[in-house]
């Protein structure tokens, strides 16, 4: 493992998995998201781009490095993970050229992006930070996958339906199941996801890793799930 770029690492080893304890972030990054907000131009950001390479992209680059080593197999987990800070405007009123907060994906690498698969992320801004898993808004053809296999798998499932599940959900049962079904308000979901909030304090911490790595233990029932109901 390199930890060349941090002078006060530690890590330790269990039964499990290796502890990595770094403090990637610093309160230096909520004060540029906040500062970025104020001043979303290019401009602004072009003057204080070091302040970006060094206080978010850097430190994000870092932690994904050491959480390539830890998270398991098929997940791509790079510096692709980290999502662009430039807005995509082309079909918004808000024209503002950055994103005031910072996030990676890491996706399924048994299915193309463009696809919307499931994986793990992660979001940090000043307003609210999480961890999250699962997968947002999958086409059609997936969505009855995943519906099936609750229907085909209920006890596997049932694990499951104990997370806080959260995102969109229809109003009523999909077309082809049964309304009265135990996990009807599952099959409604349009979206399976699990967020877990994130306090600055965390974030900011030696043990970001560590934590986020707790969270990714305790979702990756779900994740498993939709990995095997996709195929």
């Amino acid at each position: 493992m390199n930890f060349s770029c941090f002078a006060n690492d530690e890590f330790e080893a269990d039964s499990c998995h290796i502890r990595i304890m770094v403090k990637y972030f610093s309160n230096g990054l909520y004060s540029f998201l906040k500062e970025l907000a104020q001043n979303n131009n290019r401009d602004w950001f072009m003057d204080n781009k070091s302040r970006y390479e060094a206080q978010i992209k850097e430190p994000m680059l870092a932690f994904l490095d050491d959480l390539s080593k830890q998270l398991e197999d098929g997940y791509e987990v790079s510096s692709k993970s980290m999502l662009r800070q430039h807005r995509d405007t082309r079909f918004s009123k808000d024209k503002s050229p950055y994103k005031v907060s910072v996030a990676c994906f890491m996706y399924s690498t048994k299915m193309k992006k463009s696809d919307r698969p499931h994986g793990y992320y992660l979001h940090l801004d000043n307003d609210e930070s999480f961890s999250g898993a699962g997968v947002h808004s999958p086409p059609g053809p997936h969505l009855l996958k995943i519906r099936n296999r609750i229907v085909g798998h209920p006890k596997e499932w049932k694990a499951i339906s104990k997370l806080q599940l959260t995102g969109e959900s229809l109003k009523r049962a999909p077309k082809g199941f049964d309304p009265d079904h135990e996990y009807v308000s599952d099959l409604k979901r349009k979206d399976f996801i699990v967020m877990t909030k994130l306090t600055k304090a965390e974030v900011t911490s030696s043990e970001f890793l560590d934590t986020y790595l707790r969270h990714c233990r305790a979702n990756r029932p779900l994740v498993d799930f939709l990995g095997n109901a996709l195929g």
